[in-house]
């Protein structure tokens, strides 16, 4: 009888160990998980942001280009001249003394200011 309340005794601290160290298992399984959820929602936040950062810089990106095309017929009738596109500068008036170069303006032909004795500067955007 003592053998059996013994083997009892042991089966029953065998049990509650066991319990124990699965009820800690499992709450340290779901404070990771709840971990990971927060990391998730953070990067979730975080790619919202930059998704909207985005859609301003192309929002930016397209008024520039507007008022680069919008400059570049102003210019052509003023004198200088650009392919049809408007990509390339091909020549500016000979009279000017500055020039700032519009928004979209991707390349300069090779005489463009040739005829331009008295151009002192030229400004180029960041585009």
């Amino acid at each position: 009888m003592k053998k059996r309340i013994l083997f009892l005794l042991v089966a029953m601290l065998g049990a509650f160990a066991l319990l124990t160290a699965c009820g800690e298992f499992a709450l340290l399984t779901a404070c990771g998980e709840n971990d990971k959820t927060e990391q998730g929602k953070t990067q979730t936040e975080q790619g919202k942001t930059q998704t909207e950062q985005g859609k301003k810089q192309t929002e930016q990106g397209k008024k520039q280009t507007e008022q680069g095309k919008k400059q570049i017929e102003l210019d052509r009738q003023k004198g200088f001249e650009f392919d049809e596109a408007g990509k390339t500068l091909l020549k500016a008036p000979k009279d000017i003394t500055s020039y700032e170069i519009p928004y979209g303006v991707t390349s300069i032909g090779k005489e463009a200011f040739r005829e331009c004795k008295n151009l002192k500067s030229v400004t180029i955007p960041d585009s």
